[in-house]
């Protein structure tokens, strides 16, 4: 699999975090409560396949000079 395409799965996840919350905050599907916590479980998701897949922050320019 591409870098590319697993950056892609991570940034998926992390924005259905997001998703979560704001369903959660705006159309009383859920709780606000619950679509936090739903958050911070997609983002600890990313996260931990971010680091199973191998993928590293990009240095910027400058922190490179």
């Amino acid at each position: 699999m591409s870098t590319n395409a697993k950056r892609a799965i991570v940034g998926l996840v992390g924005g259905l975090g997001l998703i979560f919350l704001l369903i959660g905050a705006l159309a009383h599907v859920y709780s606000t409560t619950t679509g936090v916590i739903i958050m911070f479980a997609c983002w600890l998701v990313a996260g931990v396949l971010s680091r199973f897949l191998g993928l590293k922050k990009e240095k910027s320019e400058k922190e490179q000079s």
